[in-house]
């Protein structure tokens, strides 16, 4: 008689079994996502900090270093020694002071009053703006055929990138003009004339007070100026702007992510080369004693909901703010000497 064997053992799992497998697969499932939000989350702050830093640093080193220029001219180094033969024609030709500069003291407010082309750019309230002039080239050498009388033009090599209108400075170790090229294409000729009655603003004299010779160099000259504004971004961020040789140039975004700077300037009340205390722009008026600048700017980071509760950070006014989103923000400040002035 065949026998057949029969299957022994427990076929398939039961409803505890597969009860247990399920719980144990969703705790394992919850571990994985809570280490993965957490590492999305330490990501997105770590993101955000390096942003942050990169940006207030560089925003810091853009504003050093025009500040640090203010007034260079050349071999003279004096802005405020300069002959300007230009014609009066307000803020930006305005080479007397190196440095000029307004503070917000309240909505659409500021102290001294802002130059329309600046005011007409919605700067933003509770910033700072700081304006710089100053020698922006290296400088090409005065040659031959050198000046007869003080109102002859100006020779300089060609390449030099120079075009009608262009304004620019001629400066020794003695002294320095400011002046329009009135005309021709001094970059082919080499040949930079100021004569009278053309360009914006033009000259007011031919007359550069002096004949210059191969110990004199002839650079470009720019007034700069830098100011906060909302940017054209969904959503708009704060940044950091400037505009060269206004009004006609159209502004220029630096920094995104910068919502307040503060300015302050070293006054050296007792002539001795260094400053005595830093004062609001008001102290401007004495452009000659202004000796170094103290900055300050606050950056944000450009995400939100990069924190996990509102941060509480120090501004640049020194106060303690718990912000309203969830940005990081920190201050970035510097002390600024003016290259030119200090001893």
């Amino acid at each position: 008689m065949n026998t057949f064997p029969t299957k022994s053992g427990q076929q398939g799992l039961t409803l505890i079994e597969m009860m247990i497998a399920i719980t144990i697969g969703l705790v394992v499932v919850l571990a994985v996502g809570s280490i993965y939000i957490g590492s999305r989350g330490a990501y997105k702050a770590n993101d955000a900090a390096s942003e942050v830093d990169s940006n207030g640093r560089y925003a810091i080193q853009l504003l050093s270093q025009a500040i640090r220029g203010a007034g260079y001219v050349g071999c003279m180094g004096n802005i405020t020694k300069m002959k300007n033969t230009l014609n009066p024609d307000g803020y930006v030709f305005s080479y007397g002071n190196a440095v000029d500069g307004s503070d917000n003291t309240g909505p659409g407010a500021w102290s001294p009053a802002l130059d329309s082309s600046i005011s007409a750019q919605a700067p933003l309230i509770d910033a700072d703006t700081i304006t710089v002039r100053a020698a922006q080239s290296t400088g090409a050498s005065v040659t031959t055929p050198f000046m007869p009388t003080t109102s002859a033009a100006l020779h300089i090599a060609t390449g030099n990138g120079l075009n009608s209108g262009d304004v620019v400075v001629v400066s020794d170790c003695n002294s320095s003009a400011a002046l329009q090229i009135s005309s021709g294409t001094p970059n082919t000729s080499g040949t930079l004339t100021h004569g009278t009655g053309a360009g914006s603003p033009g000259n007011s004299t031919s007359d550069l007070g002096k004949i210059y010779k191969s110990d004199a160099q002839v650079f470009s000259l720019a007034t700069t100026s830098f100011f906060l504004k909302n940017n054209a971004a969904s959503p708009a961020q704060p940044s950091l702007y400037r505009l060269v040789n206004y009004p006609s140039s159209p502004a220029e975004e630096l920094v995104e992510g910068v919502e307040d700077m503060q300015i302050q300037y070293g006054n050296d009340t007792d002539n001795d080369g260094v400053p005595d205390k830093f004062q609001n722009s008001a102290v401007l008026a004495t452009d000659k004693n202004i000796k170094a600048v103290r900055l300050c700017v606050l950056v944000r980071s450009t995400a939100d909901n990069v924190t996990t509760k509102k941060q509480t950070y120090v501004n640049c006014k020194g106060v303690s703010v718990t912000a309203t989103d969830f940005r990081l923000r920190r201050a970035f400040s510097a002390l600024v000497t003016i290259r030119n002035r200090v001893i």
